[in-house]
């Protein structure tokens, strides 16, 4: 169960894409890392301080904030809240920080819940 609180970590992707085109990088992603462990390249995909998963790269702030400037922190880095397109990113997120509680892109804010990228809530995993 997801509780928010007022006092969260802030989590922000970098990508803006569709969920279905993100679920299809997301495999290309996976299909990069492998083809980059055996070239054994060291040409990273995301910056540093961002975590990469798939094609995209995730960034955990260590500010609490409310939701809202929490979202403005993730555009003024050029990307927007986590939208979660499946279970496997799910799964990432689930083992990408130890913290309790951290803000995703899920609102309400308007009485219906819709991802901030545009994607809708019915298509993606609960």
């Amino acid at each position: 169960m997801l509780v928010l609180r007022w006092l969260t970590y802030i989590l922000c992707i970098s990508a803006s894409l569709s969920s279905d085109i993100q679920r299809i990088l997301g495999v290309l992603g996976s299909l990069a890392e492998e083809v980059q462990k055996l070239n054994s390249s060291a040409d990273p995909i995301c910056s540093t301080g961002w975590t990469q998963y798939g094609l995209s790269c995730y960034y955990l702030s260590s500010d609490s904030k409310p939701w809202n400037a929490s979202k403005k922190e993730c555009e003024d880095r050029k990307a927007h809240l986590v939208v979660i397109n499946g279970e496997g990113e799910m799964n990432f997120l689930r083992g990408f920080t130890k913290v309790d509680y951290l803000w995703i892109g899920l609102t309400d804010a308007d009485g219906t819940w819709r991802w901030v990228d545009g994607t809708s809530y019915d298509k993606t995993p609960k």
